[in-house]
């Protein structure tokens, strides 16, 4: 027998759980197209191992870059204290690399402040030190925003990553060489590591599949030029009202939607808590949107997202000026931040009829 009963029984609660991890993060393996070559099971092993490796790599990083609460904090003292200066001395040239102030944080029984020491630029002003110092603090606390989820969400796929390794692990172990010789029961969840492979840019679908992929019916020729007129992977629908709808279908198409395009008045939308999707553009003052015009919006911005398969998605939206590039150490293509309160918006996943 390929593999004792037992052994098939604890695989199986492995890939369950592993289906629940997927579910979890609205991940939609079925819009994955099946290879024309099934992969073996130890050439499937290699390449999840690989894509741990890499996850591993991706959060020692991203740890790097992930400012301390303790440093964080000490900035906002020092820039506190420099700022509780007598206005009088503020804007004269400080001339030292380090001032010692009044740390009002730290009183001793006496009374008596403790004194701070406060790291400077000699040939600044203190009201210019202080100025720097509070903007590195936003600076840091900003980063912190952005990483400490990021590092939450690689940590949760590397768990997920490492339970698909060792289901694959002992596959090979009981000499299941080909996803042929896999048990009928296990072979769908076998095939969804796969996909999941492809979807998160772990391994590349074969040429025959994307060359698929790509052919356009001649038909259609005649109307692309229209419907890509703003790029590559751009694409452009009219709303009901009659206003230019843009999305991006690829990160360096939504970093062109969201900071070529997008005016400050304009609408944005992306799919809500975290569900990656594309960057979709109402192109038309915000107080001029309508209602109508907004959930046409968020129901393509829903089908262009990993939970197009969805029987609703929250959909948010804000103004164009409302979203900005990450911080420098974290910057990625087709990353933005959103600078306060977005609006949502639950709606069916679908596109407009052609």
């Amino acid at each position: 027998m390929l593999c004792s009963f037992f052994g098939r029984t604890r695989i199986a609660s492995t890939l369950a759980l592993c289906q629940r991890f997927i579910s979890m993060s609205n991940i939609n393996l079925a819009s994955i197209s099946s290879s024309p070559t099934p992969m073996s099971i130890p050439d499937l092993l290699s390449s999840v191992n690989g894509a741990v490796i890499k996850l591993e790599r991706k959060l020692a990083h991203l740890h790097q870059q992930d400012p301390s609460d303790e440093v964080t904090q000490q900035h906002k003292l020092w820039a506190d204290a420099l700022f509780s200066i007598p206005v009088k001395n503020k804007l004269q040239r400080v001339g030292v690399d380090e001032l010692e102030v009044d740390d009002w944080t730290n009183v001793k029984e006496t009374g008596a402040c403790a004194v701070m020491k406060v790291p400077v630029n000699r040939d600044k002003s203190i009201m210019e030190n202080a100025e720097i110092i509070l903007k590195r603090f936003k600076k840091m606390s900003n980063a912190k925003a952005v990483i400490r989820p990021m590092i939450a969400s690689v940590e949760e796929d590397i768990l997920l990553w490492k339970a698909y390794a060792g289901t694959l692990n002992t596959l090979v172990q009981s000499q299941s060489p080909s996803p042929s010789e896999v048990p009928e029961d296990l072979q769908p969840q076998i095939e969804d590591i796969r996909k999941r492979l492809i979807r998160d840019g772990f391994i590349k679908e074969s040429l025959q599949v994307q060359t698929h992929k790509r052919k356009q019916p001649e038909a259609d020729q005649s109307t692309q030029s229209d419907r890509w007129k703003y790029g590559k992977d751009i694409e452009l629908f009219i709303s009901p009202h009659g206003v230019e709808v843009l999305a991006g279908r690829s990160a360096e198409a939504n970093e062109q939607v969201s900071f070529k395009l997008t005016k400050a008045s304009h609408v944005w939308f992306h799919t809500a808590n975290g569900i990656p999707g594309s960057h979709v553009l109402l192109r038309c003052d915000w107080d001029d949107a309508h209602p109508e015009d907004i959930e046409f919006c968020a129901q393509i911005a829903a089908y262009h997202s990993s939970a197009k398969n969805d029987r609703k998605v929250e959909v948010g939206y804000c103004r164009g000026s409302q979203i900005r590039r990450p911080p420098s150490g974290i910057r990625k293509v087709g990353l933005v931040l959103l600078h306060g309160k977005s609006q949502t918006i639950r709606v069916e996943p679908k596109l407009p009829p052609k």
